[in-house]
């Protein structure tokens, strides 16, 4: 059981960070519908768009791995074949300019898009296994500019990349499968001065590799939320969640336990002039911890936001942002967290963007099988990526990015070898790069 709590507690070290590394897995443009999208097929009343693109990259450090640990970074040249293909309702420049234009083009009673995409990845690295993500949505939106309407959601994805180190031979499938579903009903005053939603999320997370299934879970979450517009581009708003997370998978290493969480916060979303506008807002969160091992526990969250309008196609946006976020070790973390993003357009052909954001983190008590505390653990976690496109036609484009991921910690695994236990730094730093073609329509 100690052999396996140690394994565990290499493996689930950097999956705390799994949120922050997955989002930035796959290929950006499709983090952007509007990216992805060319002028597309009309079929009746829907659009087609289809898409396929191929990459070839760097990463220098597959398996997040400290320079002074038991293996050290391992580098990897990686392809990725990404094919694509959404459907939707016409778009509003479809239904009101060009050919095929409606005549009557006011406000649709229905809205509908959905979309599947695979990531087909390559590795030169005989460690790093071979594997395909992918990911689907699903979004229909009833009477969606109307006082009263209903909204149905789902999306799934799968990650394949590895997240961690490679501490031991049962370490092998990363692969992370996320559904959430959810149903909104929004409503609105006759005039749009007052908007308000009330909704129900059910979500499920799925480990494939036997490491990691400990931390498998399903979630429950009501969601509201009401804006009050007082000026042309300005609103008052105050939303809330309450959470249910549940671990159906008993008997792990280390001590989990299905917990109650609420969040909710006020604030003001406004334009200050025409080129600036800035979002603050502030609130309490919350978690009710059914297990008498853990303590309740609370803190403030706040978000403070200004986006600057340089030019029509030029935007700079910073802020700082401070949140409770849910985590497999410890229950929970707190992340206080400044982030710059720029992008810049140039005649519709070419896109520049940069991001960049770092963020303190700081987790509950570890708890193994028995209740017994662990070392705590505090990290500082960095992303930077830069991005770039250029569009030869409204369906080809060429696109490149160079990204940056550190994580700098005292915190040490312990790791149990033919020699014995020896320590193992949990910090790591890793550099990608892409480059890569791709055809959309």
């Amino acid at each position: 059981m100690k052999t396996l709590l140690r394994l565990v507690l290499a493996v689930a070290g950097f999956a705390l960070l799994i949120p922050a590394v997955v989002s930035a897995q796959g290929p950006g443009w499709l983090e952007d519908r509007s990216r992805a999208q060319g002028p597309g097929f009309r079929l009746g009343n829907l659009e087609l768009h289809p898409g396929f693109g191929a990459e070839a990259g760097y990463d220098s450090n597959v398996f997040f791995e400290d320079s002074d640990g038991l293996r050290g970074p391992t580098g990897s040249a990686v392809f990725r074949l990404t094919p694509h293909l959404f459907i939707s309702t016409l778009s509003d420049e479809r239904r009101t300019e060009g050919e095929g234009q409606e005549s009557n083009a006011s406000a649709p009673m229905l809205e509908f898009s959905a979309g599947v995409s695979g990531q087909v990845y390559i590795f030169t690295e005989a460690e790093a296994r071979n594997n395909v993500a992918l990911g689907a949505d699903l979004d229909l939106n009833i009477n969606p500019k109307g006082r009263f309407g209903f909204q149905i959601t789902d999306h799934f994805q799968r990650t394949v990349r590895p997240f961690t180190g490679r501490s031991s031979e049962q370490v092998r499938n990363f692969a992370l499968s996320t559904n959430v579903a959810s149903a909104i009903v929004h409503a609105r005053s006759r005039g749009g001065v007052i908007q308000s939603s009330l909704g129900y999320g059910f979500r499920l997370h799925y480990f494939e590799g036997s490491a990691f299934q400990y931390a498998n879970q399903l979630g429950h979450q009501v969601s509201a939320d009401i804006h009050y517009r007082f000026l042309p581009n300005t609103s008052l708003f105050w939303d809330a969640t309450a959470d249910q997370t549940n671990f159906y998978n008993d008997g792990g290493p280390l001590n989990l336990s299905n917990n109650w969480r609420i969040r909710t916060r006020v604030g003001l979303n406004g334009v200050i002039t025409p080129k600036l506008s800035a979002t603050v807002a502030i609130g309490y969160s919350a978690a009710f911890v059914k297990s008498p091992l853990f303590d309740d526990f609370d803190t403030v969250i706040a978000h403070a936001g200004l986006k600057l309008r340089l030019t029509p196609t030029t935007t700079f946006a910073f802020g700082y942002d401070r949140e409770n976020q849910t985590s497999i070790v410890g229950l929970y973390r707190i992340q206080d967290r400044g982030y710059l993003d720029f992008q810049w357009l140039l005649a519709r052909s070419f896109l520049l963007g940069m991001n960049f954001w770092v963020a303190h983190m700081k987790f509950g008590n570890v708890l193994d099988a028995t209740g017994m505390a662990l070392e705590d653990r505090t990290d500082v976690f960095m992303q930077a990526r830069l991005f770039a496109e250029y569009r030869f036609t409204d369906y080809l484009g060429l696109n490149a990015s160079f990204a940056y991921f550190g994580d700098f910690t005292d915190f040490e695994y312990v790791v149990d070898t033919t020699m014995g236990p020896v320590t193992d730094p949990a910090g790591f730093n890793k550099i990608e790069a892409w480059l890569g073609l791709r055809v959309f329509y």
